[in-house]
């Protein structure tokens, strides 16, 4: 009995908090309307509305998170899949459009997976060891430095490509932290962002599968095996 009055305590405090919260945002705030508010993770509160996507803010009020929140374990990015446990959008992928000799290949194996990475995103370089783990995987990897959010990695991005080996440029850099020599040289950047602009992929890392689907966001290399085993069944089925 003591336990279910105590959980029915925990609740309305927790409704009582968020109340709480909800009218400091609009004191602080009113100008700001048809905000969705919810609980979210350790100390922080989600705010959505339909003209803009997810930030999140403290429950003091002192620190506002704008951009994706991944959680590593899971590999979901809480900003836009907070209650989905599938992280994979609805966009279907055309991999004709994709053209092997604009990418970097990293492995060789039966098995293919295509990989949107900014040099200079902490969690593409933890995604690429992640997939340095898969077997029988070639990855493919498109360069999209996006320098808005990481500025100099166009630079960088450049200076892989121009190497006279990109994948161990690619490699040194995102495992070593190692500059690449300053190159510059025709290059496909701008049509690898031409491409992530026509599928509406504006963060990194991205993946796509071989059957065509969209994963934005960090993964396991376990979460990955998974989905390509899964892929692979559904392939054979249909032959």
């Amino acid at each position: 009995m003591f336990r279910k009055y105590f959980l029915i305590g925990l609740v309305f405090f927790a409704q009582m908090c968020k109340a709480d919260f909800e009218d400091e945002f609009q004191r602080r705030y009113p100008s700001i309307s048809s905000i969705n508010i919810a609980k979210s993770f350790l100390n922080f509160y989600s705010l959505k509305n339909i003209d803009s996507g997810t930030v999140f803010i403290s429950d003091d009020f002192k620190f506002l998170i704008n951009g994706s929140v991944i959680d590593l374990e899971s590999g979901l990015d809480l900003a836009n899949n907070s209650n989905n446990s599938d992280n994979s959008t609805k966009t279907k992928f055309d991999l004709n459009d994709i053209d092997l000799q604009k990418t970097i290949k990293l492995g060789d194996g039966v098995r293919s997976i295509y990989v949107f990475s900014d040099p200079k995103c902490p969690y593409c370089k933890t995604l690429d060891q992640e997939l340095k783990k898969l077997k029988n995987t070639s990855i493919y990897i498109l360069p999209l430095p996006i320098e808005s959010i990481h500025p100099g990695s166009e630079k960088i991005a450049t200076s892989i490509w121009c190497a006279i080996d990109k994948v161990k440029a690619w490699n040194e850099y995102l495992e070593l932290n190692i500059e690449p020599i300053t190159h510059a040289c025709p290059n496909p950047l701008k049509d690898i962002q031409a491409l992530a602009i026509k599928y509406k992929i504006n963060g990194t890392p991205t993946i796509v599968f071989e059957d065509g689907t969209v994963f934005p966001g960090l993964i396991s290399a376990v979460g990955v095996e998974k989905r390509l085993g899964s892929i692979t069944n559904s392939l054979n089925s249909n032959k």
